[in-house]
């Protein structure tokens, strides 16, 4: 028993050793796809001068982003996340990372949303602020993205109450 019992021992301790932990465990080159929708609160504009605004709620959805995701290790245990977005600017995030989930420090950039109707169906393109939380799972790193920003239109002014975006990185072979 004692003959076997050592060496399955010193194998798990040797793959426990292995495992990385805290920024090593997230660099490398990913793709990405990232999606979701926003939550709206706010007042609802009226038409006639007269009318008082009214509260309203709503969603919004946001355009579907893919490309290329690169994370890597500055010299003081920070990290610098970078979004190259497929036919959109590039975006680069600084995150810091523990043992079992990876952070963005929120940054501005602008984002279509896209709206459910318009006098001429057009996308509305506003500055928002866009951070999140990854946790690992094997070759991917799943992150749920908190959006935040004020929604203000002609007929609408509002501010983002709820975020449901996810970002899936899956590590390049």
């Amino acid at each position: 028993m004692k003959k076997i019992l050592f060496p399955l021992i010193a194998v798990c301790l040797v793959l426990a050793g292995c495992q990385k932990t805290g920024p090593d465990a997230f660099k490398g080159n990913f793709s990405f796809k990232t999606g979701g929708y926003v939550e709206i609160s706010g007042k609802a504009k009226p038409l006639l001068k007269e009318e008082p605004l009214r509260d309203t709620s709503f969603i919004r959805h946001l355009p579907n982003e893919s490309g290329q995701m690169h994370i890597v290790a500055n010299k003081n245990g920070s990290m610098k996340v970078t979004m190259n977005i497929t036919g959109g600017n590039p975006v680069v995030f600084d995150a810091t990372a523990t043992n079992d989930a990876i952070t963005l420090a929120p940054v501005e950039r602008q984002m279509i949303v896209y709206p459910d109707m318009t006098p001429l169906g057009q996308d509305i393109s506003m500055m928002l602020s866009i951070g999140g939380v990854g946790h690992r799972y094997q070759n991917m790193i799943i992150f749920d993205m908190e959006v935040k920003g004020k929604y203000n239109t002609l007929l609408i002014e509002g501010e983002i109450s709820k975020s449901y975006v996810t970002c899936i990185a899956t590590e390049n072979e």
